[in-house]
């Protein structure tokens, strides 16, 4: 369990029996009243924000999540398929990825992009050095 005074940037907390995590944090000390911590809360699984106050010293269970490095093979219609390191299969839903998968095959389009007019420009000074 963890308690509001160890939160931090990053850190993830289970809140309403999903996972949030810690955008922002400030303690608060009102001068009547009790200490409480203002934070912004980010859902890990759709990626809203939540402005919310909690008491000082309230606890929560702290959740740990694996991170993987995979490579992007494919998308049906409901999942994405990846292929981590030592040659696993992961599925994921596609509704709680599409974003970033859009991304990520703009980045590697442009890179293709940006390769093949360097090979290119690279043939074009080689041919003009042999004629």
């Amino acid at each position: 369990m963890i308690s509001t005074s160890d939160f931090e940037k990053g850190l993830i907390i289970k809140f309403n029996g999903e996972p949030w995590q810690i955008v922002a944090y400030q303690f608060l000390k009102p001068g009547k009243g009790g200490a409480f911590m203002q934070t912004t809360l980010k859902n890990v699984f759709t990626g809203k924000l939540l402005e919310k106050s909690f008491r000082s010293g309230e606890r929560f269970e702290e959740v740990e999540l694996a991170y993987r490095k995979a490579l992007y093979l494919y998308s049906d219609k409901k999942n994405s398929v990846f292929l981590t390191e030592d040659n696993q299969r992961i599925s994921l839903p596609k509704d709680k990825l599409i974003d970033k998968i859009v991304l990520d095959e703009y980045r590697k389009k442009e890179n293709e992009k940006n390769n093949k007019e360097a090979i290119d420009n690279i043939l074009n000074k080689i041919n003009k050095k042999s004629e």
